[in-house]
């Protein structure tokens, strides 16, 4: 019984499913660069238990334990730089994703993946960043950019 969870509308769900969120980026918005800036996805397509603010970007954890993340973010089209993505936990870098230089303009978008397995104290709060060197704002594009989030035990 310490499993299953009730939500509003008195269904019951298996700890891990009530305690989880899908979200993706529903229109492109631009990030500075040279900062490590907040992705605020803003199309919540699950999230049973409200535990995402899709106006900060972030996710609170609502239970103490492992929740696993997997977030990718799509680049608009540019040369040169950097594009690196981080799990941030309390506004403190957690995770890195894979770092990568650009050197030349492919004219395909560049996609950044960040995954972990994050140990979160109940009410910590989680964030996706994004980090872009081009001299210039850049894109975040809403196709492929999206995060996933599942409370995994504890």
């Amino acid at each position: 019984a310490t499993n299953i969870v009730v939500d509003s509308a008195g269904v019951g769900l298996h700890k891990a499913s009530a305690y989880g969120a899908r979200i993706s980026l529903s229109t492109c918005h631009s990030i500075p660069s040279s900062a490590f800036t907040v992705i605020r996805y803003n199309s919540i397509e699950y999230d049973p238990s409200s535990t995402f603010n899709a106006s900060s970007g972030t996710f609170t954890a609502p239970l103490s334990g492992f929740y696993a993340v997997h977030a990718t973010v799509s680049f608009g089209v540019s040369s040169g730089g950097i594009r690196s993505t981080i799990i941030a936990v309390q506004a403190v870098e957690h995770t890195r994703g894979g770092q990568h230089s650009v050197a030349f303009n492919s004219g395909i978008p560049e996609t950044s993946l960040v995954s972990g397995m994050v140990l979160l104290s109940k009410n910590d709060v989680l964030d996706i960043r994004a980090y872009q060197s081009t001299g210039a704002s850049l894109s975040i594009l809403s196709t492929q950019t999206r995060l996933s989030l599942q409370f995994m035990g504890q």
